[in-house]
């Protein structure tokens, strides 16, 4: 039982370290990814909308086709952005859970979400810089 018990304690320690970590990224990554698209999707969203709505708009295909990318990358990052840290925030929620009912099921499925997680969080950072 002891051996089990401290397997737990391991596991639990490696695991809170990796979503420390992954706090840290999604921290880093917030500050880039608000100042970029968060901040100007939600300024110039509304004014897109509008622009889209007014007559004559669909007329030059090209330039409504352009308006149409912008709108559709700046929400893609909105909601690659909102997801994730949602995601984040169930994991810090998932290992409270974890450490307070000392459930080993719960650090299994938090280690796979992890695992979701940190590759999530990859792809936003590589997109970023791209």
């Amino acid at each position: 039982m002891l051996l089990l018990q401290n397997i737990f304690i391991f596991r639990f320690m490696k695991t809170y370290d990796e979503l420390r970590t992954i706090c840290e990224r999604t921290s880093r990554i917030s500050e880039r990814v608000v100042d970029d698209y968060l901040i100007h999707y939600a300024a110039g969203h509304h004014g897109l909308e509008k622009k889209m709505e007014q007559a004559g708009f669909w007329d030059d295909q090209e330039g409504a086709r352009k308006v149409i990318d912008k709108v559709n990358v700046e929400k893609e990052w909105v909601t690659d952005w909102s997801d994730l840290d949602r995601r984040v925030s169930d994991a810090e929620e998932l290992f409270e859970m974890a450490q307070e009912e000392e459930d080993a099921d719960t650090l299994v499925d938090l280690e796979k979400e992890m695992v979701l997680v940190d590759k999530a969080l990859g792809d936003l950072e590589l997109r970023h810089m791209l």
